[in-house]
């Protein structure tokens, strides 16, 4: 019992720690919020207005200078310049992880800090530079996306994503198992499967960040 007690101490004084460190994460106050009186967006066409937009994460550097870009509906657009140009930082403004230090970024003539979050990211389809998977099947990967998708809308974004073909060829097609993170397939594979899911949702506007170099 003494053994037993000196142990059950350790444990609890480990937890201690570990709780005093979570909770210091959860009790933070967020950056970025949605305004009291959120606007919407009834007709979404979907074009994207960068507006003089300057930012730094070290707001005496700034990363971003006076960028300016209007993208109509059903225009594409690509951005390119080395690494640390700037790019990713662009992306990450307009799906409003970071806020602009001057100037606006505009979804259809709105500012996006008008708009909710949740809105705001409902209409982008966004594949991140790093493909991510969760644990479960390809299927309930895709249908991340859009959960209550057909089997017919599954087949036609994989097709497009350029998928399917590896999907069809695995012996449990869209049932097959994937571990966390992606890690039992190649690195294509998992940049076609996050393209899918972007493809299923269906949004108005697609961001492709470098997510094509596998």
């Amino acid at each position: 019992p003494i053994m037993q007690t000196a142990s059950s101490a350790t444990v609890l004084q480990s937890t201690a720690a570990a709780a005093e460190r979570v909770f210091e994460f959860l009790n933070e106050e967020e950056e970025i919020t949605d305004v009291s009186n959120p606007k919407t967006i009834d007709v979404l066409k979907g074009k994207v207005t960068f507006d003089n937009i300057f930012f730094g994460y070290d707001k005496n550097k700034m990363v971003i200078k006076g960028f300016n870009a209007n993208i109509k509906p059903g225009q594409k657009i690509a951005i390119v310049g080395p690494t640390g140009a700037g790019k990713t930082t662009i992306v990450n403004l307009l799906m409003r992880f970071y806020d602009v230090n001057e100037g606006s970024i505009k979804i259809d003539g709105i500012d996006i800090r008008d708009l909710k979050q949740k809105q705001l990211r409902d209409i982008i389809g966004y594949i991140p530079q790093r493909g991510i998977l969760f644990s479960g099947t390809i299927e309930s990967n895709i249908r991340y996306g859009k959960e209550n998708a057909t089997e017919n809308e599954m087949k036609k974004a994989s097709e497009v994503a350029q998928a399917l073909e590896f999907i069809q060829n695995k012996e449990d097609k869209f049932n097959t198992e994937i571990a966390q993170g992606g890690t039992n397939v190649s690195g294509g594979q998992k940049q076609r499967l996050a393209i899918a899911r972007a493809l299923i949702k269906n949004p108005k506007i697609y961001i492709f960040d470098d997510s094509f170099s596998a």
